[in-house]
Formats: structure tokens, sequence, C-alpha cells
């Protein structure tokens, strides 16, 4: 089997744009897709005793921040919403999206000690997410 080529520049060109312009934007659709399946696994996951390990999942463009917000939502709801926000915000398709958890006990509950979530949350959907790939 052969190719013929009959006009090499055209398809430079067309593999210029391919590389440069729609790879881009699928690739930011994908992020975009499996950061907001991500958080909301993780989210949903997270055992509720008053819902401020739930409240408290946030999510940046860039590095985690410091603060810890004194959010109670025990439905995951407005949580998810707000990371969902930000993450649909990202324009690069090649930004680092951090999701993170600033209560002291977060890593309790992550190490199983909840009976609600023996498996943690954090390990088990990422391994889910990566097992679709």
């Amino acid at each position: 089997m052969s190719i013929r080529i009959v006009n090499l520049s055209s398809f430079n060109k067309a593999l210029k744009n391919f590389s440069e312009e729609e790879m881009p934007e699928q690739h930011l659709k994908l992020q975009k897709r499996v950061a907001l399946d991500l958080l909301r696994r993780i989210v949903f996951r997270t055992p509720v005793d008053t819902g401020r390990a739930r409240g408290n999942w946030q999510v940046n463009l860039g590095r985690a921040l410091e603060q810890s917000v004194n959010q109670l939502d025990r439905a995951g709801v407005s949580t998810l919403a707000q990371g969902a926000g930000v993450i649909n915000r990202s324009t690069n398709p090649y930004a680092i999206i951090t999701i993170f958890n600033n209560v002291n006990y977060i890593k309790f509950l992550e190490g199983g000690s909840s009976q609600q979530a023996p498996s943690g949350m954090v390990a088990l959907s990422i391994a889910e997410v990566e097992a679709q790939f």
C-alpha cells in the first residue's frame, strides 16, 4: 500500500492547523471533563458529619490555596457548583487544575478513618478515572 501526496503544502498547512488549533481545543475539553468528573467523585465520596469536609473541597487554576472555607455542604451541590465554575473558566489547555481540601482532618478521612469512606475519596477516585484511560 502506498500513499500519494498530491499537494504537500496544503497537507502541511492542515497538519499545522490541527496541531496548533484543534488539538489544544480538544485537550482543553478533555481536561475540563476529567477534572469535573474527578471533583464530582471526590466530593460525593467525602463522608458527612457536619458537612465541613465536603464543603471545603476547592478548585484553583494553578497551586492550592492556603485558605479554608467555612462552608457546610452536606449534599455537596454548592461545593461542586463552585468548583465547576473554576474549571469551566480555564482557557489554557495545559493549565494545572488543583483540587484540594484544607480542613485539618482531611488526611485522616482519606486514610479511611470514617466508616462512610473506609477506602478514602481521592486515591480511589483517581484510580477510577485513570482506569478509563
